[in-house]
């Protein structure tokens, strides 16, 4: 299993906040706490990889849900903010880990990721996109692809965010026979800015089903 985890503030590591205004790093703090300490389990528990053959199905939808909100969120700005962090964590997924292969994975395959964790996100390929198998792949099926957020409210308005994640692919082209199952998970972390939604920190774990 690959794995990144965030060291304790303001040590260097995969998280990397200490970059950033000290008004995101608090924001970001008290959203990471509520994840951690949230009644809802992680998202795709139990897993649809453990069973089932392989077969020429689409890949599955995206299924994104309102976690914990802290501070007081009007329903409909509520959904808003789901959605719209939905939509970022999908064209992750898409752009860095499913559909045709060969094809080459850099900067652009991590919409939605601020520049600094853009750069660390290419590094840490093997974990945050399909980068390092995509010579030997032909193609990468979802199997499974929840998110639940956690909203964090200032004022009425959503201005941060931890999208919990579960991705389970179906890789052609690699492994016995051809074909492997993986399974990510973990954490992104997000701040808006009138609207729009950027990545800038995960924590993720990645393994073989």
């Amino acid at each position: 299993m690959v794995s990144s985890r965030y060291p304790s503030l303001p040590g260097p590591g995969r998280w990397w906040p200490s970059s950033l205004a000290l008004r995101v790093v608090l924001l970001t703090v008290v959203v990471s706490a509520l994840s951690s300490c949230s009644g809802d389990g992680e998202p795709g528990a139990p897993s649809p990889l453990s069973g089932g053959t392989a077969t020429a199905e689409p890949d599955v939808a995206l299924v994104v849900t309102t976690g914990t909100v802290t501070g007081r969120l009007a329903p409909a700005t509520r959904a808003t903010a789901t959605e719209r962090v939905g939509a970022v964590v999908d064209a992750w997924f898409e752009a860095a880990y499913l559909g045709e292969f060969p094809r080459r994975i850099g900067g652009r395959s991590f919409p939605g990721f601020d520049a600094r964790t853009t750069t660390r996100a290419v590094d840490d390929a093997a974990l945050t996109s399909n980068g390092t198998l995509a010579d030997r792949l032909e193609h990468v099926r979802a199997v499974n692809r929840r998110v639940i957020v956690d909203v964090l409210a200032v004022d009425g308005r959503a201005v941060a965010a931890t999208a919990r994640i579960a991705l389970g692919m179906r890789l052609t082209g690699v492994g016995s026979g051809g074909e492997r199952q993986d399974r990510l998970t973990g954490r992104l972390l997000l701040t808006s800015d009138s609207g729009a939604w950027r990545v800038f920190g995960y924590d993720l774990a990645r393994g073989t089903v």
